[in-house]
Formats: structure tokens, C-alpha cells, sequence
């Protein structure tokens, strides 16, 4: 049933990750973990690239990763190989900025 309304993922699913709902959130924990597979077939749909922003910005919300709720996201986030950006972005963007800056004054 769930594969087959691919609205049940906008209307259930991020709500709960939006909300940080401990009790939510474990219930898609233990869906996903049973079912990894899930999301597959909205791959390509909004309502899969919207859920999976939603985890992303879930994880990039805070740092506290005593948060309970935090963990739970970053669970959902790892069993269906999604990866925060926030992280990988900022740090690129600091070590270019560092490489550039480096190169400048060694040209001088």
C-alpha cells in the first residue's frame, strides 16, 4: 500500500521529520530498517527528492547529536544512503578558500 501513494511520503513521512517526533521518527527507524527498499520507487518523483532534503535539512538543523531526534534522522539517513551536505559543503568551501588564499601569498 505504502509503494503505491507516492503522496503518503509528503503527507506522512516528512511531517514526522519536520516535526521531530521521537515517537515518529522511531516508527520510520524501524520502517525503513525493515524495509530499505522502500523509497525506490520514488526515486525519481518529488515527493522522494522532497523527503530526502527533508533528512538532509533534518540532520543539517542542529549539531547536538545527543538529540535524540537527531539520532533517529541520522539512522533513517544512513540506511537509505543519504548523506547531510551541510558538512561536506562548508568544509570544501573552507579549504578552497584556504588553498586560494595560500597560493596568493606564496606567488608573492
Amino acid at each position: 500500500m505504502l509503494r503505491e501513494d507516492s503522496l503518503i511520503v509528503h503527507k506522512l513521512f516528512m511531517p514526522l521529520v519536520k516535526d521531530r517526533s521521537v515517537g515518529g521518527l522511531t516508527w520510520l527507524r524501524n520502517i525503513f530498517s525493515n524495509n530499505p527498499g522502500l523509497l525506490d520507487g520514488y526515486t525519481d518523483t518529488a515527493s522522494g527528492e522532497d523527503f530526502r532534503e527533508c533528512l538532509k535539512d533534518g540532520l543539517g538543523g542542529t549539531t547536538a547529536e545527543d538529540d535524540e531526534a537527531y539520532r533517529l534522522i541520522a539512522e533513517i539517513a544512513d540506511t537509505l544512503g543519504i548523506e547531510p551536505e551541510v558538512e561536506t559543503t562548508s568544509g570544501d568551501e573552507i579549504s578552497q578558500g584556504n588553498g586560494s588564499e595560500g597560493e596568493n601569498s606564496d606567488s608573492r
